[in-house]
């Protein structure tokens, strides 16, 4: 399989699984954790993009032509805060209506976006000579953790 074919699959099954997660279960928060979880998730991502603004964006992991390393912003903390936030928010949904399914679907999508990380990592690599240095100095998705 090729490097954008993969690319593709992975996205694919990223938006499949939240669209499961938003489509077989309440959105709107019923308890108040639940509600600070997902807004939490949301604020990273804002935040996310906001340190992302006067760059190209991509959702897949090819980087394009023109790529900067961000480090500023929660990129200082954390490799990855947009899967970090999606992931918090999808955690929010099965949280405020927890199923077996859901779960599974919570699951798929943690496995895709590692294995998304992993290689984007390894294009940030090849393109950044920076880039090993930075992972010395930061955690994936989850600041002292992960």
């Amino acid at each position: 399989m090729s490097t954008t074919s993969r690319s593709y699959l992975l996205v694919a099954v990223q938006i499949l699984a939240l669209f499961y997660l938003f489509i077989s279960g309440p959105v709107i928060p019923t308890n108040i954790l639940v509600g600070i979880l997902m807004i939490g998730g949301v604020m990273l991502g804002l935040w996310s993009v906001y340190a992302f603004r006067g760059t190209t964006f991509k959702i897949t992991p090819e980087l394009p032509e023109n790529a900067t390393h961000i480090i500023s912003g929660p990129y200082g903390i954390i490799r990855h805060p947009m899967y970090a936030s999606v992931m918090l928010v999808a955690l929010a949904l099965l949280a405020n209506f927890f199923s077996f399914e859901r779960m599974i679907a919570l699951i798929i999508l943690f496995v895709n976006f590692h294995m998304k990380i992993t290689h984007e990592e390894s294009l940030l690599e090849k393109r950044f000579g920076e880039y090993k240095t930075y992972k010395q100095k930061t955690h994936r998705l989850l600041p002292f953790i992960y």
